[in-house]
C-alpha cells in the first residue's frame, strides 16, 4: 500500500490524516538492497558463481543496504533470517546492451522477477501481503564480477525489514502466508496511531513482539474503475467498514479503539481501493 492516511478512531470518531505507514511487501530499488558481512560458516570458494535457491543466511537489519552481498550460507536447520527463493539469469540481450550491472533495464527485470516469484512462494492473498511484515530483498554481482561474466541476480525472502528486527525464518518458506499465518510474521504497531503533534508515533513490529496495535485485514472501498468519491466519503466508508471488521474480531457489537489506513486521491488514481484496519490491543 502506498501513501495513505492513518489515524486512530474510537467508534466513528474523526480526525485529520496522520503519517504514511507502509506495511505492504517492500519493493526496493537496486542500490538500496543487499546486506553486509555476518556470522556463519566459510564463504563459497567462488563468490562470483550463481547462488543457490533455498540457501539460508543469517542477516542483520543493518545489512540491508549494499547492492551486492557475499554473506556465507548457513544450514537452514540453524538460526537464519533470509532464504533465497529465486535466482535469475539476465537475458543475454539485456546484458549485451547494458552499460553495467546498475543498468536500469537489468534492475527492472530483476524487480519484476523477484516480486512475481515472491508472491508465488509465500502464497496467501493481497490481504495477507498487506498485513504481514514478510517481504524480499534482491542482490546482484559486483561491477567486477559482472564484467567477468556473473549475470545472475538473487532474491531473498526476509521478514521485518521495516521494523527494528529481522525475524527468524523457517527452513522452508513456501506457503508462509497461507491461511492464518504465524504472529511472528504478522504486522503490528508499537503504539496506537495518532494525529496529535509531538506524540510518539511508534513503529511497525512483529505481532510476536510487544505491541499495542494489530493489523486485522483490509476492506474494499470501491470497484476497480470507480471514480474517486472524495476524501470525506473515502474516509467515512473506510471508518465504517474497519469498525465492523474490528467489532467482529473482538466479538463485540462495538469495535472500541481502532486505527485505519485509507487511500488518498493519488493512491485511488493509481488503483488502490483497499483500506487497512488495525485493532488497538495494548498487548
Amino acid at each position: 500500500m502506498s501513501a495513505i492516511g492513518v489515524l486512530v478512531v474510537v467508534l466513528s470518531g474523526c480526525a485529520s490524516a496522520g503519517d504514511l505507514i507502509d506495511s505492504a511487501p517492500t519493493q526496493r530499488q537496486a542500490e538500496e538492497l543487499g546486506p553486509g558481512p555476518g556470522p556463519g560458516p566459510t564463504p563459497d570458494p567462488d563468490e562470483s558463481s550463481a547462488p543457490e535457491v533455498d540457501a539460508c543466511r543469517s542477516l542483520a537489519l543493518d545489512d540491508i543496504a549494499p547492492a551486492s552481498n557475499d554473506d556465507p550460507v548457513v544450514a537452514c536447520s540453524k538460526r537464519h533470517t533470509a532464504v533465497t527463493y529465486y535466482v535469475g539469469e539476465w537475458p543475454a540481450k539485456l546484458v549485451s546492451s547494458a552499460r553495467g550491472v546498475g543498468d536500469k533495464r537489468l534492475t527492472t527485470h530483476a524487480l519484476d522477477a523477484c516480486e512475481r516469484t515472491w508472491r508465488r512462494t509465500v502464497g496467501g492473498s493481497d490481504e495477507a501481503w498487506t498485513t504481514s511484515i514478510v517481504s524480499w530483498a534482491w542482490y546482484k554481482p559486483t561491477p567486477d564480477q559482472f564484467v567477468d561474466g556473473a549475470h545472475w541476480f538473487r532474491c531473498d525472502l526476509v521478514a521485518g525489514q521495516n521494523t527494528a528486527h529481522l525475524e527468524v525464518l523457517p527452513a522452508r518458506v513456501d506457503g508462509l502466508l497461507d491461511g492464518d499465518f504465524d504472529d511472528r510474521y504478522r504486522a503490528c504497531w508499537t503504539k496506537p496511531f495518532s494525529n496529535k503533534p509531538n506524540v510518539d508515533e511508534g513503529q511497525l513490529t512483529s505481532c510476536d513482539r510487544r505491541h499495542q496495535q494489530r493489523a486485522l485485514g483490509t476492506v474494499r472501498l470501491g470497484r476497480a474503475k470507480a471514480d474517486y468519491p472524495g476524501a470525506r466519503a473515502t474516509f467515512d466508508k473506510a471508518n465504517r467498514l474497519c469498525g465492523d471488521l474490528v467489532a467482529k474480531w473482538r466479538g463485540d457489537p462495538k469495535p472500541g479503539q481502532f486505527g485505519l489506513q485509507w487511500p488518498r486521491r493519488a493512491d485511488w488514481n493509481d488503483g488502490e481501493r483497499d483500506a487497512t484496519c488495525w485493532a488497538v490491543t495494548r498487548k
